[in-house]
Parts: C-alpha cells; sequence; structure tokens
C-alpha cells in the first residue's frame, strides 16, 4: 500500500487494545459524530465504509504509515497503563495460548512477544 490508502474515513482513532476506543466510538456517535469501532480495520481485514466519517480501532496502527497525514486525522488514544495491561491480561485467549482471533493478530503483528529468547511474563507481554 502507499500514502494515498483511502479507506473512506476522515478520522482513525487508535491505541492499544483495551484502551478506550469502543468507549468512545459509542460517545462520538451519540453526540452525532458518526464513529464506527474496528469497521473499517478488523480482525477481518480491511473495509472501506462510507457510513461513518471515523473509525476507532487499535488494529488501524500497522497501516498508518500507508495514510496521507493531510487526508486523515490520526487520534491517539491512551489509558492508564496499569488500567490496560490488567484488562488485557484478563481476557483468556488474548495475551496466552490457545488464542483468540485477537490473540492470533497479536501474535502475527508483535512476533517478538513469543520470543522464547525474551521469556516475557504475561504481565509483560501485555505491557
Amino acid at each position: 500500500m502507499d500514502m494515498s490508502m483511502n479507506v473512506g474515513v476522515k478520522f482513525l482513532i487508535v491505541g492499544t487494545g483495551r484502551c478506550g476506543t469502543g468507549y468512545i466510538s459509542r460517545v462520538l456517535t451519540r453526540v452525532g459524530v458518526k464513529c464506527g469501532h474496528e469497521n473499517v480495520f478488523s480482525i477481518h481485514g480491511i473495509k472501506p465504509n462510507k457510513d461513518y466519517i471515523g473509525d476507532a480501532s487499535w488494529l488501524a496502527v500497522p497501516f498508518l504509515p500507508n495514510f496521507d497525514p493531510e487526508s486523515v486525522f490520526v487520534v491517539h488514544q491512551i489509558r492508564h497503563p496499569f488500567k490496560t495491561i490488567g484488562s488485557l491480561v484478563s481476557i483468556p485467549g488474548l495475551l496466552q495460548k490457545p488464542f483468540t482471533p485477537y490473540g492470533e493478530y497479536i501474535a502475527h503483528m508483535v512476533p517478538l512477544i513469543w520470543d522464547k529468547d525474551y521469556n516475557l511474563s504475561l504481565f509483560e507481554r501485555g505491557a
């Protein structure tokens, strides 16, 4: 993909998984700013969408270099790290095997956290 990647949205809200992208998409939609949650960027791939003007998805992060910064506004959402990590490690299959589809996505995009030479704890993988 090149810098002209166009998925039909004017803004993206990104962060880590469990940082609150689902919440912010509901808040924005309620106040009249149609924002999907993982509607464009999902574990099933990239699906251009004309129904929303924005998408909130941590799954968009690997694709950010493919966007023209003049055409898509990117917001980096953060949540307190301990709350985010606590949420990540509490979901079976996300950071430990057998993986859920989201866990498979993480394992594919960040293979380093599974490297046996690093021997990371579950908490460290969440970080």
